[in-house]
């Protein structure tokens, strides 16, 4: 009795364990495996159209910075340039006067004439004054300097940037005496024959003036 008893007991622990339930079939694999690729290449188109799209709207913004830089450079290199040069007259004009001032300081006083027939300006005794050894007095735009007297009433001096003495262009810088600046390029009367004004038509617009 006890073996039999040992039998049974031995098949029940022995029996083969019933198979689970496979929630892994192959075609639940397989749908699974779809599932996971149709989304990924998705994703993967998805992905390429929208990189395609920002680089095109990179490229654009690109051109767009590119284009407002050449722009700014075209019309801002060439104003910049010209308001250097204004910069360097006014300061050949100040050099002038400078000159006009020790002129006077050696000569009790008295400016060199401004006479046209005769501008003393225009001396190797007062160029003595403004320029020594090697060095020299031209525009900016490499033109000489050349130095005039014109009627106060007359516009020209407001509006002449060279002159043709000769037939050689130069640059003009206007002079007058018992002047003071005015307004607008204009000069005024002054008191006293040993007051001058420098006028220098400029390249940007405008006439620069200088008093002593």
């Amino acid at each position: 009795m006890n073996k039999h008893k040992h039998n049974t007991l031995n098949r029940t622990i022995n029996k083969p364990p019933i198979p689970e339930l496979n929630h892994h079939s192959p075609q639940s694999r397989r749908s699974g495996a779809l599932a996971q690729v149709l989304p990924a290449s998705q994703r993967r188109w998805n992905s390429s159209s929208q990189t395609a799209g920002f680089t095109i709207i990179e490229v654009v913004l690109v051109l767009a910075i590119a284009g407002l830089i050449f722009l700014m450079v075209f019309v801002a290199l060439p104003a910049l340039q010209r308001s250097r040069r204004d910069t360097q007259r006014k300061n050949d004009v100040a050099r002038l006067g400078s000159a006009i001032e020790r002129y006077k300081a050696n000569n009790k006083g008295k400016v060199p004439s401004s006479d046209n027939s005769g501008i003393e300006l225009r001396t190797a005794k007062f160029r003595s004054y403004l320029v020594s050894g090697g060095d020299s007095f031209k525009d900016p735009d490499g033109t000489g300097y050349y130095i005039d007297s014109e009627d106060p009433s007359s516009s020209n001096a407001k509006r002449v940037t060279h002159c043709n003495p000769g037939g050689v262009r130069e640059s003009c810088i206007f002079y007058n005496t018992g002047y003071k600046c005015g307004i607008d390029g204009n000069i005024e009367t002054a008191n006293g024959n040993n007051r001058y004004t420098l006028r220098k038509v400029l390249e940007g617009g405008g006439v620069h003036c200088l008093d002593g």
